[in-house]
């Protein structure tokens, strides 16, 4: 089982034309269910590994929609509702000509995770980590006490830099928090901040200091990892047309997961992230499809 802490929020996709300031501008709205934990857990389930998510919800009908969403995606869920903050919502704007995106986020009842939301990992084969949840006091002091049961059972611990303005802000926490973890998966604007190194396998490098195997994700040239002082880099493949760039990390992570925890190889796991995540940018919104069958119950 692999056991995901992260948020669980509802993204509002927003594709759109040239920007109207003060009046309007034709889009397509879109609405999904996101978040990176939730889609991490999504794309781990996809690839058929048992995904548990942990993420805190409100009492709400977006609350309502990414339970019965997650269900339909396979995800065990562990929602803890929130009796006083909604649900939390995401806009993307994404740029149509390069697939860009901008988000403006509200996490709302997802920063409010507390230690006693947190079930037993006795059933867990490895822990992953949104660094989202170190940016609230609450959160934080929940996935600490995550981190501390993951290293008492021996448990892998995979962490996710999330934000490169969390990263810019103060790298601390995060560094702090991911010392001693098996995987990291930065892409390389947060893996240059969090090294001050520009040269991808330098980043790699000073990563590798302080977390066993480290995971630079560069889009459409692969990924860069270092295991057991050595360095490889799997390719990655053509991309015939980008259309949202929204998700592909969590896609790429959920896949390697899934995939690690399945075989233990770790070069394996990376080469089906990369062909994964490849896919997901030809597609709008940052979850796996729901099979028909899935759809129709």
């Amino acid at each position: 089982m692999i056991t995901v802490i992260g948020d669980a929020v509802v993204d509002i996709i927003v594709r759109h034309g040239e920007i109207q300031p003060a009046t309007d501008t034709p889009s397509t709205v879109i609405v999904r269910a996101g978040g990176q934990g939730n889609n991490v857990a999504a794309w781990a389930a996809r690839e058929g590994a048992a995904a548990q998510l942990i993420a805190r919800i409100g009492h709400d009908v977006f609350g309502d929609f990414l339970v019965e969403e997650a269900e339909r995606q396979g995800i065990a869920g562990h929602w803890i509702r929130d009796p006083s903050a909604e649900t939390g919502k995401i806009v993307i704007l994404v740029e149509p000509k390069r697939g860009e995106r901008t988000m403006f986020v509200d996490r709302g009842a997802g920063a409010r995770l507390h230690p006693d939301d947190l079930p037993s990992l006795s059933s867990s084969s490895l822990l992953y980590v949104s660094a989202y949840a170190l940016l609230g006091a609450s959160s934080r002091r929940a996935v600490l006490l995550a981190r501390e049961a993951a290293f008492a059972r021996n448990l892998p611990l995979a962490v996710d830099p999330s934000s490169l303005t969390l990263i810019k802000t103060d790298r601390a926490p995060l560094i702090d928090f991911a010392q001693g973890a098996t995987f990291l998966f930065p892409n390389y604007d947060e893996g240059a901040a969090l090294t001050g190194a520009r040269d991808p396998e330098a980043i790699v490098r000073e990563l590798a200091r302080f977390v066993r195997i480290p995971v630079l994700k560069l889009g459409q040239d692969g990924c860069l990892l270092y295991v057991d002082g050595q360095m490889h880099h799997v390719q990655g493949h053509a991309i015939r047309e980008v259309v949202d760039t929204t998700g592909a990390g969590d896609a790429f992570v959920g896949t390697f997961l899934a995939a690690y925890v399945k075989t233990r190889d770790v070069l394996h796991a990376a080469a089906r992230a990369v062909t994964v995540a490849g896919g997901v940018v030809m597609q709008p919104g940052a979850r796996p499809p729901l099979s028909r069958a899935n759809r129709d119950t």
